[in-house]
């Protein structure tokens, strides 16, 4: 049962604190550490980065706020982040009750079921960029922090695509190119110091090299799960397993009817429509033996009938020629 507080009901007003809390987490992150954010001036003493008056670490003005600093370190970004990594921990066992999902569903809404993490990751992403304004107060270091943590959060999103919609998932990365670009850039601008210059040297030379011994690992692996029969046996047992999971799963899409099924797909996203849309694909050319419907550019040749040519599978099973020659299948 949902409590309620005055008119309000409690999950619901504290789901809306929250997706405000997230929406400014920048804002928070940056406002937190703001008295950590400190340059160098030309006398050899800091000053905060917002408040050039104020000088840092000496001084009584800032020590007089540092008591508040940390306090703002503990709530405002320790706790939420602690709290949110709690709840995705313990998500996939209490996400069936009615008021857990009411209450926190802003954490989880945004992003397909196998990434229901992605929040308190982007917090993390987040805090650590602020984090590089007050441990480093060179431009170049900040910059290049910036492009590597940015790269690191496009080689992810690639590979989960974890937003509900597609659209999302293209303009986050659009976004994190732009920021890539900039930060590339913004190393143009940055003072250059000569024992700096030579310690991004070297961490160029050790990134450059890095690959060779993972390479070398991974041949290791491959070498080893070819060989070990261990390993097969078990290849094989998943593969078993999956195609047991395939009929289970599809003999339950086809005992719906027309109505269900259409009801069923309709309140997937787009993003999960594409999924199922490229599955069917896959089965029709794999297992029937069909192109499927041919779009802009026309699909790979799954199958030619030696005296038909090739087909395609059209939307509604229909089946129709390609006029392409037959050629010798493989």
């Amino acid at each position: 049962m949902m409590v309620k507080l005055c008119p309000l009901q409690a999950d619901i007003l504290i789901n809306l604190y929250l997706t405000v809390f997230n929406t400014f987490y920048v804002a928070v992150c940056f406002m937190a550490l703001q008295l950590f954010m400190c340059y160098q001036n030309p006398n050899g003493k800091y000053s905060i980065l917002l408040s050039p008056e104020v000088i840092c670490y000496d001084t009584d003005e800032w020590n007089g706020m540092l008591t508040e600093g940390i306090f703002a370190l503990f709530f405002y970004i320790i706790a939420p982040i602690s709290g949110f990594t709690y709840l995705v921990i313990i998500a996939p066992l209490r996400f069936h009750k009615a008021d857990f999902h009411t209450r926190w569903k802003c954490l989880f809404i945004k992003f397909k079921p196998d990434a229901f993490w992605w929040t308190v990751f982007q917090q993390l992403r987040i805090l650590l960029l602020c984090l590089m304004l007050a441990l480093s107060q060179r431009g170049v270091r900040q910059a290049l922090f910036v492009f590597c943590l940015t790269l690191f959060y496009m080689a992810l999103l690639v590979i989960r695509f974890p937003w509900r919609h597609r659209s999302t998932n293209l303009f986050d990365l659009c976004a994190s190119c732009v920021l890539l670009y900039f930060s590339a850039v913004s190393v143009t601008f940055a003072n250059r110091f000569d024992w700096l210059d030579v310690q991004i040297a070297e961490s160029a030379v050790v990134t450059t090299f890095m690959p060779l011994p993972i390479v070398v690992w991974l041949v290791g692996v491959v070498c080893y799960s070819r060989l070990a029969k261990a390993n097969s046996k078990d290849a094989k047992a998943t593969n078993v397993a999956l195609a047991a999971s395939c009929k289970t799963v599809f003999a339950k899409f086809v005992g719906l009817d027309k109505a269900e099924a259409q009801e069923f797909c309709l309140r997937l996203s787009e993003q999960d429509r594409d999924i199922l849309r490229n599955a069917v694909a896959m089965i029709v050319a794999e297992l029937l033996g069909h192109q499927p419907a041919a779009t802009l550019l026309p699909p790979r040749l799954a199958h030619q009938d030696k005296r038909a040519g090739a087909r395609t599978w059209a939307p509604g099973g229909n089946k129709q020629d390609t006029n392409v020659e037959p050629a010798k299948t493989t």
